[in-house]
């Protein structure tokens, strides 16, 4: 494995335990929630006119939670 390669995977694995905490924090304190996902569109070309996307293809994405609790709760820090 690469150094690179090594690099990735240690940031998944970073991503992972800090969003696995947060919900393990949270989760227990909801009442509801939701689970947005925003689709980044990937560009193909830019013209005078504005962008011109590909089509089914993103450039990334971006993952909105939304809780509600039962009832207020201390800020985490």
């Amino acid at each position: 494995m690469t150094e690179e390669q090594e690099n990735s995977v240690d940031w998944e694995d970073y991503v992972r335990s800090e969003v696995s905490a947060l919900l393990d924090t949270i989760l227990p304190s909801c009442k509801e929630g939701g689970l947005v996902i925003n689709y980044k569109k990937a560009i193909k070309e830019r013209t005078e006119a504005g962008p011109v996307y590909k089509d089914n293809k993103v450039s990334g994405i971006e993952i909105v939670l939304d809780f509600n609790f039962m009832e207020d709760i201390e800020k985490p820090v």
